[in-house]
């Protein structure tokens, strides 16, 4: 899997396949619950505060999603392996990926956190009547 959202016939079935799985849905709950029942439900770059119906999760690294010889899926990854993030946050960040080649060089785990750091700076020094986002 790539730094990218483009529809390739992989990512495709990660999205399609994958992420509407049972196995990801579970694990997805699992890993927002633990971290709301320990007051840490916030977005890991803006820091907002999130729910866990309106959070996304983004994955430092594909190790954990298995596709299963049915064509199952088995959710594997650690915790280590997901943030929390908010929608606007997610998106800047693969809107990072796609347009500046060069996060491509850090590998996905690297990339991810080098973009956090870029979105965070940019929000203590954006214009603060443009809101906490990054538009």
């Amino acid at each position: 899997m790539s730094l990218h959202r483009r529809s390739t016939a992989v990512s495709t079935t990660y999205r399609a396949g994958y992420l509407q799985s049972p196995a990801w849905w579970a694990r997805r709950f699992v890993f927002l619950i633990a971290l709301q029942q320990s007051g840490s439900l916030a977005c890991v770059s803006c820091t907002n505060a999130l729910t866990v119906r309106a959070a996304h999760l983004h994955h430092l690294s594909y190790g954990g999603v298995v596709r299963n010889p049915d064509g199952s899926w088995s959710a594997e990854e650690s915790d280590e392996d997901l943030v929390a993030m908010c929608v606007e946050c997610h998106r800047a960040i693969h809107d990072l990926f796609d347009h500046h080649k060069h996060w491509h060089t850090l590998g996905r785990r690297g990339a991810t956190l080098h973009a956090i750091a870029h979105l965070r700076r940019y929000r203590l020094t954006a214009d603060p009547t443009k809101g906490p986002h990054h538009d």
